[in-house]
């Protein structure tokens, strides 16, 4: 019986031909010689990269068409993604490698009057999507919106666009849904974050997205020179564990105790007080999933911020990136962490009217829930 779906190794061989073609057009495109992820995951990057290059496909349903710039095609697959997750090979790095380069987006310093506006954020947003929808059709979907978007196969790089990668620990929860969907932000201002997080999060809800307790919010904030010292790590972190309860009190409660956002314990908080420089502190935290990650530091020179539930609504994404923000600017600033109140902790983090209101009534709904 003859085989209608494409294999992995068939999709590998025709990205390797399209990437041949991008090397001759100057563009730097590597071939494989084994694709370790999913049929459907190789299928979106073949798709991508052909909708880069205009190139015409030679196998899947889209055999003989030329995409357009966006990626869309004008015959829909009729084969249901499948997704099956493989562990990516990791790199091993030496000790003796030096410190990762500033990021070109940090090397400008942060003013010594730090703003919400002025800091660079990453975001990253977990969902599960209808199965009829493919990662290439949602990235289309979000370029249409005025978010350039890719479907990648998994990684962790800094891109200038959009990109939406396979995430293992998000599961699907509904018939007719997939998990294994991470949308990823590129590097953004703050004065331009509430713009791109209003739409996607109109996209991701148009499309029928939803989230559920596998489901997190990752927020990155970008560590520029101007506070990259020992000295913000430490309030960072000390404002983070001495007000561990008030940050418990704005989440659900299953992001209180979850193996994918861990609180820092006493002994890992007292050695990164006696740490004298970054590098002592990033190595008394090599664990990246705490909820507040300092190993992202090492990868992207950003602060990680995990703690908040799933969720493909704007105004809870961009104040959590507000609070988040909030601490970071305390910490550059020197603010000592002191034992206090819920509304205390608002007041010595500096929040505004809004951004108190806005955590008071998530106070209101979450503080006294059991997990």
């Amino acid at each position: 019986m003859p085989r209608n779906r494409p294999s992995i190794r068939d999709w590998m061989n025709e990205y390797n031909r399209l990437a041949q073609i991008a090397t001759a057009r100057g563009l730097a495109v590597r071939e494989y010689r084994n694709l370790r992820t999913s049929n459907d995951e190789a299928r979106a990057r073949v798709e991508s990269l052909a909708a880069r290059l205009g190139v015409t496909l030679l196998i899947g349903a889209n055999a003989g068409q030329v995409p357009t710039p966006t990626g869309i095609f004008t015959v829909r697959p009729v084969v249901t993604p499948r997704i099956r997750t493989l562990r990516p090979r990791r790199r091993r790095v030496p000790a003796w490698a030096p410190a990762p380069a500033v990021p070109a987006f940090l090397q400008v310093e942060y003013p010594v009057d730090l703003q919400f506006d002025d800091l660079m954020f990453g975001v990253e947003i977990e969902a599960s999507v209808p199965n009829a929808r493919t990662n290439v059709e949602i990235a289309a979907e979000l370029t249409n919106a005025g978010l350039p978007c890719y479907a990648e196969h998994y990684n962790h790089h800094r891109r200038g666009h959009w990109k939406i990668v396979s995430d293992g620990s998000v599961t699907a929860h509904l018939p007719n849904y997939r998990g294994q969907f991470e949308l990823v932000a590129p590097p953004i201002q703050g004065r331009d974050l509430e713009r791109q997080i209003k739409i996607a999060c109109e996209v991701l809800q148009r499309i029928g997205a939803t989230v559920n307790r596998s489901c997190g919010l990752h927020v990155h904030i970008g560590v520029a020179p101007s506070i990259d010292n020992v000295g913000f790590f430490r309030d960072l972190v000390n404002l983070y564990y001495v007000h561990d309860k008030h940050m418990n009190s704005v989440v659900s409660p299953s992001r209180r105790a979850n193996h994918y956002c861990k609180a820092f314990s006493p002994t890992m908080k007292f050695n990164i007080d006696r740490c004298t420089t970054v590098g002592q502190v990033i190595s008394c935290a090599t664990d990246r999933f705490m909820k507040l990650n300092l190993a992202s530091y090492s990868r992207h020179r950003t602060v990680e911020f995990r703690q908040h539930q799933g969720t493909i609504e704007a105004d809870k994404i961009v104040n959590w990136a507000r609070l988040c923000a909030r601490l970071v600017i305390a910490a550059a600033k020197g603010t000592q962490a002191v034992e206090t109140d819920f509304a205390g902790f608002l007041n010595a983090v500096e929040l505004s009217d809004s951004e108190q209101a806005f955590f008071k009534g998530r106070y209101d709904r979450f503080h006294g829930a059991s997990i």
